[in-house]
């Protein structure tokens, strides 16, 4: 009888814990539904791409919960999901791409009231992340990590955010990141110049005194032996609420760009895909938008004396929209 009891007990401590444990993961369930459920409504509801704009930076403003006192703001992902790694077990490269730019618009321009402004918007010129050693070593899954965005210098017309992924337990760091953003009216496509109380308020707190260099971009060397072409349209899926190509499918055309040309034999130091490889440093730079339908030529080419670094060029029409280059450690391949 005795020993029924003390049975009894321990079932009923742990029914108990597992109780409030079951608790706490239906609240984040609900939270998490609302959410979605709130997104669903805004795209089926939303008809005119002034009322699109302004939905989806309350959205975006709901979802980052970042204080506005808090230096640097930051964007926490708990996890990354299944659907985030590719056939080799590792996080597709252009997600982070997607998650540092929701980490630097955080820092986008809003009115005095605290509104978004519907007026303007971000718009990217240019690009670079740089991934460690740590990052290379570390398996992410079930990880929680987070993307710190933090505005490291303020120009006339632009604004240089610093992007950082750290696990969100260690503070280790994996990668760091650098985009140059520009307010645009959208009304009149003029750039918009930084609000004094912008500079007021990130006085004394910017990390750098004066404008980071910018990568340089080589012209495309059109030789028949060394370079690879490669063609593709632009789909709906790709255009983001500002009516032109999101930052993230460029490195998604990148990579497969990249990797026809590696299984194809144009890149010496290649002999797959471009996913078996360590990627050490992408940089792009934003020269002319891309919008849906245009059909998109992308030229590749390997540097003769720099083994690793790939160069591309994007081309709409016979102009050049965009360049870019990926530098790449060789000597080791990603483990399957």
């Amino acid at each position: 009888m005795a020993s029924f009891v003390s049975s009894n007990c321990l079932f009923t401590g742990l029914r108990v814990t597992f109780y409030r444990t079951t608790r706490e993961h239906y609240g984040k369930y609900l939270r998490n539904r609302q959410v979605f459920t709130r997104s669903c409504n805004m795209q089926r509801e939303t008809t005119t791409m002034e009322t699109v704009y302004h939905q989806f930076q309350r959205f975006l403003k709901d979802i980052l919960k970042a204080s506005p006192d808090k230096y640097p703001k930051s964007y926490h992902l708990k996890q990354f999901g299944w659907n985030d790694f590719n056939k080799i077990g590792a996080i597709h490269p252009h997600y982070h791409v997607g998650y540092s730019l929701l980490a630097a618009l955080q820092h986008s321009p809003v009115a005095a009231d605290g509104e978004p402004d519907e007026s303007t918007s971000y718009f990217g010129r240019c690009f670079s992340l740089n991934f460690l050693l740590a990052y290379h070593s570390t398996n992410f899954v079930s990880r929680p990590v987070r993307y710190d965005s933090y505005i490291a210098y303020l120009g006339r017309t632009s604004t240089y955010i610093g992007i950082e992924l750290r696990d969100d337990e260690s503070n280790l760091l994996y990668m760091t990141g650098q985009m140059q953003c520009m307010t645009i009216d959208l009304k009149e496509k003029k750039l918009v110049p930084v609000s004094l109380e912008s500079i007021k308020k990130y006085e004394g707190k910017i990390t750098l005194k004066e404008a980071p260099k910018r990568h340089q971009f080589i012209p495309t060397q059109f030789a028949k032996d060394n370079v690879f072409k490669w063609k593709t349209a632009t789909q709906w899926s790709d255009v983001d609420h500002n009516g032109h190509v999101n930052q993230m499918p460029y490195m998604r055309f990148i990579y497969d760009a990249g990797s026809s040309a590696a299984v194809a034999g144009f890149l010496k130091s290649f002999h797959r895909e471009l996913i078996h490889y360590r990627l050490k440093t992408y940089a792009v730079e934003y020269i002319k938008e891309i919008h849906q339908g245009q059909e998109l030529k992308i030229f590749c080419w390997e540097m003769k004396d720099s083994p690793g670094t790939i160069h591309f060029e994007f081309h709409v029409e016979g102009h050049v929209v965009s360049r870019s280059h990926l530098i790449f450690d060789v000597q080791h391949l990603a483990e399957l």
